[in-house]
């Protein structure tokens, strides 16, 4: 019998209800998200080699920042399924699918000694200010894959 040692990955559920933003008159989160195991997990700007998906761009105002959605999070759960292993595209789908998203998302600064989004009873409160990402030099537009191919707004 092999002996395997379990990660516990820290983890808050984040709920978004899509709205309304700028003249765009279908609903939307107001984020963007990129990865997925069908894109170049060596060009993740937030974890080198992670093929997961991540938010990408968060609309200062829009419903994923009044939700406390944050740039770099990484999303593990879409509604209840498992995205830690899924495509881009999936991953897209599963966010289009209603008006009211539930994510269970991961970042680095949560607390190490919390386990499972169940500790959480409250969405994470919005972010005092936007969280700033420098993203200029992380892309590189000779490569020939970039980090999501066709990003997409939500």
């Amino acid at each position: 019998m092999m002996d395997c040692e379990y990660t516990t990955i820290p983890c808050v559920e984040i709920i978004i209800q899509k709205g309304r933003v700028g003249t765009d008159q279908r609903k939307r989160m107001g984020c963007r998200v990129g990865g997925g195991i069908d894109q170049n997990a060596e060009c993740n700007p937030f974890c080198k080699g992670d093929s997961g998906i991540y938010v990408t761009n968060i609309l200062e105002g829009g419903p994923a920042h009044k939700s406390g959605l944050q740039i770099g999070d990484k999303v593990l759960e879409i509604n209840g399924f498992d995205v830690t292993m899924a495509t881009h595209e999936h991953a897209l789908k599963l966010m289009s699918k209603r008006d009211l998203v539930q994510l269970k998302i991961s970042r680095t600064d949560l607390p190490r000694h919390i386990y499972g989004f169940q500790d959480f009873q409250q969405p994470v409160s919005a972010p005092q200010q936007q969280q700033q990402v420098d993203m200029a030099g992380m892309y590189d537009p000779q490569q020939q894959y970039m980090y999501s191919q066709q990003p997409q707004h939500f």
